[in-house]
């Protein structure tokens, strides 16, 4: 019989091989017709047995261990979703305590290929995005030790606001006691204003 090995969950049926002579049939979770169904077997390591019966009616049956992984997974959460120019966003990844790390996670942000590796079931860390706009954040996927790859369900839009900036500063009058100034300001990226000085 072939020697101990393992494959993912969401691998395809497979025709099982390796014991010798070859001609025999093979049985136990998830085997049906010498095929190998790892999403049928389910998560574990499972007993495989090959039986083999030649020309002269003699038997003979050896057993061998078949191991199915489970996929890996990861979760993101964001501080923020919307944020000034400048700002930070803290993203923390969560994956299961019992994972085969360290994990391999692929995703994009607004279009642009991006990766990180997880080395444990939580990693934490601070970004920035250097220009204004809504950015897109998309998983692709999830590897982990096992090369056991999973698709990774994230999507989630991220503002950035610009900055505001005033681009007329109002200039120094003088007026009468009693009288009336005007002041003239004007901003790019301002919503609103306010004054402040003496009473």
């Amino acid at each position: 019989c072939p020697e101990p090995f393992a494959v993912c969950l969401n691998d395809a049926p497979w025709e099982l091989y390796g014991a010798s002579p070859e001609g025999g049939d093979y049985s136990g979770p998830g085997v049906m017709d010498n095929m190998f169904y790892p999403e049928d077997a389910g998560v574990g390591t499972w007993e495989i047995f090959y039986d083999y019966t030649n020309e002269f009616g003699c038997s003979a049956q050896c057993s061998f261990l078949l191991t199915v992984n489970p996929l890996p997974w990861v979760e993101f959460d964001f501080s923020a979703t919307e944020v000034c120019l400048g700002e930070e966003i803290v993203l923390t990844a969560t994956g299961p305590e019992d994972g085969a790390y360290p994990y391999q996670v692929d995703y994009l942000l607004g279009g642009v290929p991006a990766t990180f590796e997880m080395p444990g079931p939580e990693v934490i860390f601070p970004f920035a995005i250097p220009f204004p706009g809504e950015y897109v954040v998309e998983g692709v996927g999830v590897t982990d030790a096992n090369g056991c790859f999973a698709p990774l369900d994230v999507n989630v839009t991220i503002v950035v606001l610009p900055l505001t900036e005033i681009t007329l500063q109002p200039v120094s009058v003088e007026v009468l006691y009693g009288g009336t100034a005007v002041f003239t300001v004007e901003a790019d990226n301002a919503a609103g204003y306010q004054w402040f000085g003496p009473d």
